[in-house]
C-alpha cells in the first residue's frame, strides 16, 4: 500500500483487496450442500429475487452460511466503511406531485425509482450494501474483516461518484441535491424484533456517530470523511482541512482504487424464504402472495396515514444493550399488533434509537387509525417505562406518498410527505411524552381526552404548528383484531349499515330468477378497507345463497348455478358512484348489464 504505484504492484493490490473480498462474502458458504433448495423453475427464481431486493446484502450472507429461522435477538461483529447520502428536495416533490392525483403519483413514482435507481446501481458497483433508505437518505456500509483501507476508499470513490451523476437531479418543479459523510470502524449489526416473524436488521458503532457528524458538516453538493477515513485515504485523495473542522472535506479522488465489488449475484435458496420475509411489510408480502410469476410491479400510491416516531430515550453501548434493546421493541410491538399498525422502521442514528410505525397500509386500514395510534402510543408508555426507557413519541395523520424506493435490485416500501417529517419533530419536541397534530387530535377527540398545549416552531413550517398532548382514552376499546387469513369467524367491524344493505341485496339474489338474467355485488372501496375480508369470508353470504365470491375484471367468466356463463367485457364506474358490469354469454352474442 505504501507505494500506491502502478504496474506490478497495483495490480498485486486489486488481486488482495477482491481476495480480501470474495472471502468475506463466501466464506463460510453452505448453498453448494444445500442444492436440494435450488429454485425449480422460473417462478421460484422470480421470488427468491423479489424477496432479496427488500433485504440487505448481509442478511443474505448470513442466510448462505446458516438457514435456521433467525431467533431474535442476534449479534454480529465486523469492521466497515460507512456512507450517508443525503438527499433534499425529496418531501418538497412528493407534496407537488401528490396534490396531481393519480397522474401526479405516477410520476412520482417513475422520478424517484429513476433517481434511487441510479443511486443503487452505483453503490452496487463500488461493492457496497445498502443498509437502509432512512427517509430522505440512505445508509450503505462496505463490511470487511480485515481490509478496512480498500473499503474506505470504495466508500469515499462511490460518494464522489454519487455527488457527480445525482447532485442536481433534475425533476419537475426543481432539483434533488445530494451532501454525503463517510466513517469507518467497528460495527455491531442486529436482528431485533420478531413478533409475528418480523424483525428489523439494524447497525450501531462509533462509525454512525462519526459519519452523522460528516453529515452535518457537509453542506449541498459536499462530502466530509471522518478522521479515521482521512487517516487511511490521505496519500489517495484531494481533500481541504476546514478550520474549526474536525472532518475533512473530501474534493477529489487523486489516484484511484480499481473497484472491488461482487462480480455475480449472491446464492439464493428456497429455504431462505421464510427468515427474507420476515423483512417484508405486509403491503408488500400480500402483492407477492398475490404473483403468479414471483414478480411485483412497482407499489406507488396516495394514502391518508397515521405516522408514529417513538425515541427510546437511550444511549445504546453495544453488545451489553442488547436485551434491553430486543425487550423494548417487543413491547413496541405487542401494541402494533394490537392495535393493528405496520412496524416501518428501526434505526439506531444521531437522534438515538427510533422506531417508526404506520396505520393505514394495505391490507390493515381503519376509519379510526388515528385513534389506534393514539391508543398505542399511550398503552406502550407503561411497559417501556417498566424497562427503564422513557420515550419521546410524535404522532401526525395526513395524505403521503406509500410504495417501493429503489431497483429491482434493491428497494424498500417507503412512506413519504411532510407529515412524516412532522411525526420526527413532534418526537424531538415531547421530551419523554406524547404528542400529536391538529389534525390526529380531530380525528380522535371524541374517543380520547387531550390537553391542548401551546403552538411550537418546528424546522421545516413556516407557521407554529398546533400540538396536543393526550391524557387516556374517555372509553374501553372492544378490541377486534382483523388477520386477513383468519377466514370466515372473523368480524367485519363498523359496517352496521353497509351489511344492512348487503344482506337485502343477497336476499332478492337469493331469490331471483337466474334462468335469464345474471346477478351480481360489487363491493367497491379504497385499499385496504376489506373488500378481501368479506369476499374471503363470506361475512355478507353465510347463508350459502352465493356460490362464487371474486374480484371481477373484465375477461372473466362468471359461471352460475343457475344461468349459462357470462363473460365480462366491461366494467364501468359512474358519476354517482354506480358501478356497471357488462356482461356477454360466453357462447353466444346475447349482451346483459347490470347495475350495482
Amino acid at each position: 500500500r505504501r507505494g500506491g504505484g502502478g504496474g506490478d504492484d497495483a495490480a498485486l493490490v486489486g488481486d488482495i483487496s477482491l481476495n480480501l473480498f470474495e472471502e468475506f462474502w463466501y466464506g463460510g458458504d453452505t448453498t453448494a450442500q444445500r442444492d436440494e433448495f435450488e429454485p425449480a423453475n422460473e417462478v421460484e427464481r422470480n421470488l427468491l429475487d423479489t424477496l432479496s431486493s427488500y433485504v440487505p446484502r448481509m442478511v443474505l450472507r448470513k442466510l448462505m452460511r446458516d438457514s435456521a429461522p433467525i431467533l431474535c435477538p442476534e449479534v454480529e461483529h465486523f469492521k466497515a466503511a460507512v456512507l450517508f447520502a443525503d438527499i433534499s428536495g425529496f418531501t418538497p416533490l412528493t407534496e407537488r406531485l401528490g396534490a396531481k392525483g393519480k397522474e401526479g403519483v405516477e410520476l412520482l413514482t417513475t422520478t424517484l425509482n429513476k433517481f434511487f435507481g441510479q443511486l443503487v446501481s452505483i453503490v452496487h458497483s463500488f461493492g457496497g450494501d445498502i443498509v437502509k433508505y432512512a427517509g430522505d437518505a440512505i445508509l450503505a456500509q462496505w463490511p470487511t474483516d480485515h481490509d478496512m483501507f480498500t473499503m474506505s476508499m470504495m466508500a469515499c470513490q462511490c460518494a464522489m461518484a454519487l455527488q457527480e451523476r445525482l447532485h442536481n437531479f433534475p425533476v419537475e418543479g426543481g432539483v434533488l441535491t445530494l451532501h454525503s459523510g463517510v466513517a469507518c470502524g467497528e460495527l455491531i449489526a442486529l436482528y431485533v424484533g420478531g413478533l409475528n416473524n418480523r424483525m428489523e436488521y439494524l447497525v450501531d458503532g462509533k462509525p454512525l456517530t462519526d459519519m452523522s457528524s460528516c453529515e452535518k458538516d457537509a453542506a449541498s453538493g459536499e462530502v466530509y470523511i471522518s478522521p479515521d477515513v482521512y487517516a487511511l485515504v490521505q496519500k489517495h485523495i484531494k481533500y481541504k482541512i476546514v478550520p474549526n473542522k474536525e472532518n475533512v472535506l473530501l474534493e477529489g479522488i487523486a489516484r484511484p482504487m480499481s473497484i472491488v465489488a461482487l462480480r455475480d449475484k449472491l446464492p439464493l435458496l428456497t429455504d431462505m424464504q421464510n427468515n427474507m420475509k420476515g423483512f417484508l411489510p405486509r403491503a408488500v408480502l400480500r402483492h407477492i402472495k398475490d404473483s403468479k410469476t414471483g414478480k411485483i410491479a412497482y407499489l406507488g400510491e396516495l394514502r391518508t396515514v397515521t405516522v408514529m416516531f417513538v425515541n427510546l430515550s437511550m444511549t445504546f453501548r453495544g453488545e451489553q444493550d442488547v436485551p434491553l434493546l430486543q425487550n423494548a421493541i417487543s413491547a413496541i410491538q405487542n401494541q402494533l399488533d394490537r392495535f393493528e399498525g405496520t412496524l416501518r422502521q428501526f434505526i439506531v442514528d444521531d437522534k438515538g434509537v427510533v422506531l417508526i410505525a404506520v396505520w393505514g397500509l394495505p391490507p390493515l386500514a381503519h376509519e379510526n387509525d388515528p385513534e389506534r395510534a393514539v391508543e398505542a402510543a399511550l398503552n406502550m408508555v407503561t411497559p417501556l417505562l417498566d424497562l427503564q426507557v422513557f420515550p419521546s413519541i410524535g404522532v401526525t395523520t395526513g395524505r403521503v406518498f406509500c410504495g417501493d424506493v429503489g431497483s429491482e435490485e434493491r428497494r424498500e416500501y417507503a412512506v413519504v410527505g411532510d407529515v412524516v417529517n412532522l411525526s420526527a419533530r413532534l418526537m424531538a419536541a415531547a421530551k419523554q411524552g406524547i404528542l400529536t397534530d391538529d389534525t390526529t387530535y380531530q380525528m380522535s377527540q371524541k374517543s380520547i381526552e387531550f390537553q391542548a398545549l401551546d403552538p411550537i416552531k418546528v424546522k421545516g413550517k413556516k407557521d407554529a404548528q398546533k400540538i396536543f398532548k393526550p391524557l387516556k382514552p374517555l372509553r374501553n376499546r372492544r378490541e377486534v383484531k382483523r388477520n386477513a387469513q383468519a377466514g370466515a369467524n372473523e368480524e367485519l367491524v363498523g359496517r352496521t349499515k353497509e351489511v344492512k344493505v348487503f344482506t337485502e341485496i343477497v336476499q332478492r339474489l337469493r331469490t331471483a330468477d337466474h334462468t335469464h338474467q345474471c346477478q351480481c355485488l360489487i363491493i367497491q372501496g379504497d385499499a385496504g378497507i376489506g373488500k378481501c375480508l368479506a369476499r374471503d369470508t363470506r361475512v355478507l353470504l353465510h347463508d350459502g345463497a352465493v356460490r362464487r365470491v371474486q374480484h371481477v375484471r373484465v375477461g372473466d367468466v362468471l359461471m352460475g348455478e343457475h344461468s349459462a356463463p357470462r363473460r365480462v367485457v366491461a366494467v364501468a364506474r359512474g358519476r354517482e358512484r354506480m358501478a356497471t358490469v357488462r356482461f356477454v354469454a360466453a357462447d353466444h352474442e346475447q349482451q346483459h348489464e347490470h347495475g350495482a
